[in-house]
């Protein structure tokens, strides 16, 4: 539907329509059983339709189309609504929570460690800076 009515819109327009329409992966930060095989073709999908969108050829580079476009990439979203989520949980004023992330449980669990391993791979550090 977005193609085919906003055909002749000029880049901007499709960059904030991708941006409503396609960037809002709400509750990615719970995705833990999302790895290998399933988290690259939510990755493709997601490069595939913006693609799409913005009319670049299926074979061009996804790193380049988005630096040149000035729109994130699936794995720097993914990153940022991951510190986000963590950030909230550590200055949330609730107790309840703050038992949570305080406790043993949390600092052993497999999304805390999904969670790190997204924030603070070497792979990832080079990319942020």
């Amino acid at each position: 539907m977005l193609i085919r009515k906003f055909y002749v819109c000029p880049a901007f327009v499709k960059h904030k329509l991708f941006s409503a329409y396609c960037s809002n992966i709400y509750l990615c930060t719970l995705w833990a059983q999302y790895k290998g095989a399933a988290g690259r073709s939510i990755t493709a999908a997601y490069n595939n339709a913006f693609r799409i969108i913005m009319g670049f050829n299926m074979r061009c580079s996804a790193s380049g189309m988005f630096a040149v476009s000035g729109v994130l990439n699936f794995s720097t979203l993914y990153r940022r609504h991951v510190f986000s989520i963590k950030r909230r949980l550590k200055s949330s004023p609730k107790s309840i929570l703050m038992c949570l992330v305080n406790s043993d449980m949390y600092n052993s669990s497999k999304l805390k460690c999904l969670w790190h391993k997204k924030l603070y791979s070497q792979r990832n550090f080079i990319l942020l800076f």
